[in-house]
């Protein structure tokens, strides 16, 4: 607004009269506004609203909410209702359209998974291949839980990513009955056993006669199915599987716990090299070239005791797990009595009092020991014609550790025993048989898919330096070293039950078959010897290599050998019997791997050589390597090898091609370890890495992972199974062990 000009010059004249600065308000007035939407009254209910015509339309409709007549709304047809419908969301704002829409959107969601029967609604949820999106499906409601739940689907997930109980399951922990099963209630807890156990040596020796009144007075051992357990994998449902080897599997990858880190005592840095190691469920045993062995729990890192009685260092050792069953000959049930010392004896230690011409036990005994001290002049069952074992000078607490007194618990894969084959004659048929051809022929291959299953991982085992026990109670070590002999150890006790002698230069590989008190240990003297270790007699004498047998693998009752005179052999060792001999390399042997159909070889020519096995011809010869060929592992699917010169390299079978050729380390590969996931590898620069081997795997240069452990001198041995792995090293000078656990977390054993 402008005043005039007068009008102005008389405000100024009127506000110049007034001291200090002044301010001129001036009124605001609002705009204006439209007038309120017509709107109907709170107090009128809904269900009332009237209607003026049958047939409503927003044209229809009263103008005021006061001049609408009462109607019922559920009187009102469908057609009606949704044309009073449609007219009233005409007149609401879009704040009250909100509102009805989340008020109305809940009320027309529909359950579908709740409204099918349940055979429909699994088969929907059977096409959810992902475990996080059906572990989501559990959190929507209580039925959709219970619905997810369904082991089936699991199933069908643990069967798509390959987890199977008896790999990638949780270890099987012993559950021990009565109060007489001291020995085995502390096995893989790290606690020493304080059980009252006889603690002589067990070779051969003339004061064994000075005790046979203390033999003959002991109580006879109880019943071994009173003392044990034989331990099962946890009865898990299919998700908990699933979650297990999950969980497992990414442990690996990203985590781990670090259970122990020892630092064991040596006199100087030489004599603290690690030259074997085996590992179990239970145990991890590592072999020292200070003569010394030391044992330590797999389950808590624990260091629990160590075996001295080696006079040399200690080359090769091999854990024999507890439990499991008898794989070699059928034996007849009315055979020798417990507690018989000799078979050709009629009266055995549990016997009765005196016998015939007023001999008693304890003569009889007595004569017995003497004759069997006698016979062992020589080394331990050196005479093949008629081997004499040692297992008459045991006392009980041993006999029981080596299983000698119980029933032997035979393979389900065996064949029947005669008993069985017997019942079958007279007419006695059993529901297996059942069936039909059809039948019959499904079985089988069950059988086979079963027998593959076991066959890997036995495998497994073999390249942790394990054997699968034969029924015995507790674990036992075999060792041998520079020493030249064997000794056979309880591992719960700590004792040595033999020693066994027969080798004439330095014991460098052994191996016990799996499910069977056999060991077969290669030696510098050129032969391989035969040992039944649960009787402590030497069966047999393998000779044919000219030199120094460097490595050896096992597979059923089979052995292959590899030797400095550039020939690998395959024996028979029930036997004896030289099966095949594989001449192609031209220098030295240093590792073989068997899996029952393919041999592999490598050495110090750098190549690596296929062998069937049955024909005895070389399927492939296998470069890469630019350096000594030091760590083999095979599979039926892939072959591992590793070199001095640093490099990995795994090839794919049948077809003999390169999978990845890996520069794994710096320098010399000392371990080789892999399973159907991952591949860890240890060298002589310090590091421990682990590689990706998954169906992703198609990087040439390996799937690089992580670094297992932190840096260190050199590596000597790397070993591990799915839940636990072990690092032996050398670390500012110092013997380090550590043990790790990829257990998921609440498993871990304290």
């Amino acid at each position: 607004m402008t005043l005039p000009p007068d009008a102005a010059m008389a405000a100024e004249t009127q506000y110049s009269s007034v001291p200090g600065p002044s301010t001129l308000y001036m009124p605001v007035l609002s705009p204006p506004t439209p007038a309120p939407s017509p709107r109907l009254r709170p107090s009128t209910p809904i269900t009332s609203l009237p209607l003026s015509s049958p047939t409503l339309s927003s044209q229809s409709l009263p103008s005021s909410p006061s001049a609408l007549h009462p109607l019922s709304f559920a009187d009102l047809s469908p057609t009606e209702r949704q044309a009073h419908l449609a007219a009233l969301l005409a007149l609401c704002t879009p704040s009250e359209l909100l509102f009805v829409s989340t008020f109305v959107a809940p009320r027309l969601k529909r359950d579908f998974l709740a409204e099918l029967p349940p055979e429909l609604a699994l088969h929907v949820l059977s096409f959810v291949h992902d475990a996080r999106t059906l572990a989501r499906v559990a959190q929507v409601s209580r039925r959709w839980r219970s619905l997810a739940r369904d082991d089936a689907l699991w199933r069908a997930l643990c069967a798509e990513h390959g987890f199977r109980a008896d790999t990638h399951g949780p270890d099987a922990i012993p559950a021990e009955v009565g109060a007489g099963a001291s020995s085995s209630a502390n096995v893989g807890t790290g606690r020493p056993d304080r059980g009252r156990y006889m603690s002589t040596q067990m070779a051969p020796h003339p004061a064994a006669v000075r005790r046979v009144s203390s033999f003959s007075t002991m109580p006879p051992p109880r019943t071994p199915e009173l003392l044990y357990r034989q331990p099962s994998p946890p009865d898990l449902s299919h998700r908990e599987l699933f979650q297990h080897a999950y969980e497992t599997l990414s442990n690996w990858r990203t985590g781990g716990t670090c259970l122990r880190t020892h630092r064991v005592p040596v006199l100087n840095p030489d004599s603290g090299v690690v030259t074997s190691v085996a590992l179990d469920g239970d145990w991890l045993v590592a072999g020292l070239a200070n003569h010394r062995i030391h044992v330590f729990s797999a389950r808590t890192g624990l260091l629990v005791r160590t075996l001295v009685g080696h006079e040399l260092g200690v080359w090769a050792v091999n854990l024999v797990s507890r439990g499991g069953a008898w794989a070699g000959p059928y034996e007849c049930e009315g055979g020798a009595a417990v507690g018989a010392v000799n078979p050709s004896t009629s009266r055995g230690t549990g016997g009765g009092g005196g016998g015939a011409g007023g001999r008693t036990l304890q003569t009889e005994l007595r004569d017995t020991i003497e004759n069997v001290l006698r016979h062992n002049r020589a080394p331990a069952g050196s005479n093949t014609q008629d081997p004499q074992g040692l297992d008459g000078l045991l006392a009980p607490p041993m006999r029981l550790a080596l299983g000698l007194d119980q029933p032997k618990r035979y393979a389900q894969s065996r064949p029947a025993p005669p008993r069985a084959a017997s019942a079958r004659a007279e007419g006695v048929e059993r529901e297996d048989f059942v069936g039909g051809e059809d039948g019959e022929v499904e079985r089988e291959e069950e059988e086979d898919e079963a027998d593959r299953e076991q066959r890997a991982r036995l495998k497994q085992l073999d390249s942790c330096g394990a054997s699968e026990g034969w029924g015995q109670p507790g674990a036992l070590v075999v060792s041998g070293g520079c020493d030249k002999v064997l000794r056979v150890w309880d591992i719960n006790t700590g004792h040595c039950i033999y020693v066994l002698q027969g080798h004439t230069s330095t014991v460098r590989c052994l191996k016990v078959l799996h499910n069977r008190p056999i060991a077969v240990s290669g030696s510098r003297d050129a032969t391989l010897r035969v040992w039944d270790v649960q009787k402590g007699r030497m069966l047999k004498v393998l000779r044919g290599h000219t030199q120094s047998i460097r490595a050896l693998d096992a597979y059923g009752n089979q052995i292959v050998t590899g030797s400095y005179d550039c020939t690998c052999r395959l024996w028979d060792v029930d036997s004896g019997e030289c099966l095949q001999v594989f001449r192609g390399h031209f220098h030295q042997i240093y590792s073989v791997a068997y899996d029952g159909v393919r041999i592999a070889s490598g050495g110090l020519d750098t190549t690596v050589r296929l062998w069937d096995a049955h024909t005895g011809q070389c399927l492939a010869l296998l470069q890469g390597h630019t350096a000594l060929v030091c760590q083999l592992q095979l599979s039926p699917t892939l072959l591992a090898t590793g070199g001095a010169d640093g490099r990995v390299i795994t090839f794919s079978l049948p077809s003999y091609t390169v999978q990845h050729r890996i520069a794994a380390h710096d320098s010399s590969v000392t371990s080789l370890q892999f399973d159907d996931q991952f591949l860890v590898t240890g060298g002589n620069d310090g590091r421990v890495r682990l590689w990706d081997l998954g169906e992703g795997s198609t990087a040439p240069g390996g799937n690089y992972i992580r670094d297992l452990t932190e840096g260190s001198e050199i590596v000597w041995k790397v070993v591990f199974r799915r839940e636990g792995c072990a690092v032996l090293c050398k670390r500012a000078g110092k013997t380090v062990v550590e043990i790790w656990s990829f257990r998921p977390k609440g498993r871990e054993v304290s």
